[in-house]
């Protein structure tokens, strides 16, 4: 099989994926230090010349491994599983025609199939859906609950001391929160925790109507619950299971969700029903939790409703309305005739062709592209950048100025740094794609991938691919204007708390490493960065990551010096 071929299979599905698994137990840390090699940059571009950045010294780095799994050659593949933390993980594997769920090299019981296993926020907990004959429980830390005719996906509460479950006897369905049933409904959607953790809501049926259940408390029947209306990029139809149906406010006090009557639409929050209208988007909260705002319909005009009070109307609105971090502000895509604006705070600015445009799922190109995309606000809330197109030119409008017209801007990778006074973003010429940071244009390459800032505001890195004669490609990291060595591939970068130092993992000839200052690691098989799993520093000079050899799982933890 084609090297760049076997690599895709374990870097971008699992990176990893040639270990699966059985048996399985846990051994010592074992800790060794690891010979760096150097991997001297390419020929930094001449334009935009590299910033100043203080050349670290030469680190050296102490590898530990502390075995996970001894053989993981049988794991089922969709099954895998990694903690938030990336410190541990799960998986199934089939064995006598039965499934055993292993967590950090531990094998449950047998049972005659499991569901998707899930890892409480702190990374502490493990729960899944189990089956035995006609019967679903929920297993959760290896303790199995009450048995019913079918179970759903268990979700842990955002502290991670409670769960909660959809559950089905006959024809009726129930929430399971912290062991206790719940009244039992025609059907039940998905529970959904509050942030403080101490509160509970979904969605139920009764009949052909639905209600929301929060806190034990039913709520108002209605013919449906959830968005209708038809904005730039969603679907109008109404689904229960929709997490957006019911959302809490980000301080936990508030809960709202969109609800229907007869042919008309309104917003609920906590149990009280505003103003109908012919159609209706999803409830926002402001992240104080003290606002709240959403699109509305009114015979064919659109417009959006900030905190009760109705906004001008247009012709259409673009994706839901955007809060900024210090819920002060809020801004969202409007349109009248075959125009497009932002309205910030009420103001609307200037007309363009288009205006952002992002990513949706789409079977073809040319429509994985709406209008009206997110504007982004600057963590500080003091700025607001957004792409906009004039003709067939796109270009990035920064606090209402113009930047350097493109053939295409990508809007959903508009990166203010965490100090709010820089941005970056990628925009296109012809085939080819580059970086402008704070208005500077970088070198042009094939494809442009992730892009950050470090911590401290100073730095930049992104992933670049390139297609050379001969190879199906080569991507390397950008790093404060000078290329990095080439690999197969270049993933995950990530910079230390105190931005001193880059790391990112890479594929050379089959074999994976992380890159920690342009010094290459001890080499495995596979290295973990799928669901979540990724490489984390612990402190400026510490990091740990999910590794493995043959069919042996480790986490690795590294000191650099």
């Amino acid at each position: 099989m084609n090297q760049k071929i076997i690599c895709l299979f374990i870097i971008g599905l699992l990176i990893l994926s040639v270990m699966m698994m059985t048996g399985c137990t846990k051994e010592a840390a074992e800790e060794t230090t690891v010979p760096t090699t150097p991997a001297p940059p390419e020929t930094p571009p001449t334009s935009p010349p590299p910033m100043t950045i203080p050349t670290p010294p030469t680190p050296s780095r102490t590898v530990s491994e502390q075995l996970l799994v001894q053989d993981c050659s049988s794991a089922i593949f969709e099954s895998w599983a990694f903690s938030p933390d990336c410190r541990r993980m799960a998986y199934q594997v089939e064995v006598n025609n039965k499934t055993v769920v292993v967590v950090d090299g531990v094998e449950s019981k047998q049972y005659d199939g499991t569901g998707t296993i899930v890892f409480s926020p702190n990374s502490k907990r493990v729960a899944y859906t189990a089956y035995v004959g006609s019967k679903s429980f929920v297993v959760v830390d290896g303790i199995e609950g009450e048995q019913y005719d079918d179970t759903g996906t268990p979700v842990f509460s955002p502290d991670s001391k409670r769960v909660a479950y959809t559950a089905y006897v006959g024809s009726k369905s129930f929430v399971v929160v912290d062991g206790i049933e719940e009244e039992q409904y025609d059907d039940t959607g998905t529970p959904v925790f509050s942030p403080d953790s101490n509160r509970v809501a979904y969605g139920a049926r009764i009949g052909n109507k639905v209600v929301v259940v929060g806190d034990g408390v039913v709520g108002e029947q209605h013919d449906g619950i959830g968005e209708t209306i038809e904005t730039s990029d969603t679907d109008p139809s109404v689904h229960i299971y929709g997490l957006l149906a019911y959302t809490f406010s980000p301080d936990s006090k508030h809960l709202a969700y969109s609800a229907q009557a007869g042919n008309k639409s309104f917003i609920v929050v906590d149990g009280v029903g505003g103003k109908k209208y012919d159609a209706i988007g999803s409830p926002v909260f402001s992240p104080d939790g003290k606002r709240l705002a959403y699109t509305a319909q009114a015979g064919n005009k659109q417009f959006v409703v900030v905190d009760g009070i109705e906004g001008k109307l247009h012709d259409g609105v673009g994706i839901s309305p955007v809060f900024s971090p210090d819920s002060q502000r809020i801004a969202y895509a409007a349109k009248l005739g075959d125009k497009w604006f932002m309205v910030v705070d009420g103001t609307e600015g200037k007309q363009y062709d288009a205006i952002g445009r992002r990513p949706i799922e789409s079977s073809t190109w040319e429509s994985t592209w709406v209008n009206g995309a997110i504007p982004v606000f600057s963590p500080d809330s003091q700025r607001m950048a957004y792409a906009a197109k004039s003709g067939d030119r796109w270009f990035v409008v920064v606090d209402g100025v113009e930047g350097k017209q493109y053939d295409d801007v990508v809007a959903y990778q508009l990166v203010f740094s965490p100090d709010s006074k820089r941005l970056a973003y990628v925009a296109t010429m012809g085939k080819n794609s580059f970086v402008v940071v704070d208005g500077v244009e970088g070198k042009q390459y094939d494809e442009i991938g992730s892009l950050i800032f470090s911590p401290d505001s100073k730095r930049v890195a992104y992933t670049v691919r390139v297609y050379t004669p001969g190879t199906l490609w080569n991507e390397f990291v950008v790093a404060d204007g000078v290329e990095g060595k080439h690999y197969d591939y270049a993933k995950a970068i990530v910079f230390s708390p105190d931005s001193k130092r880059l790391a990112y993992a890479a594929v050379l000839d089959e074999k994976c490493f992380v890159v920690v200052d342009a010094m290459e690691g001890k080499q495995y098989d596979g290295i973990a960065l799928i669901s979540g799993a990724r490489i984390i520093f612990d402190s400026p000079n510490s990091l740990h990551y999910l590794a493995g050899t043959g069919n042996t799982m480790y986490l690795v933890e590294e000191r650099i010096e």
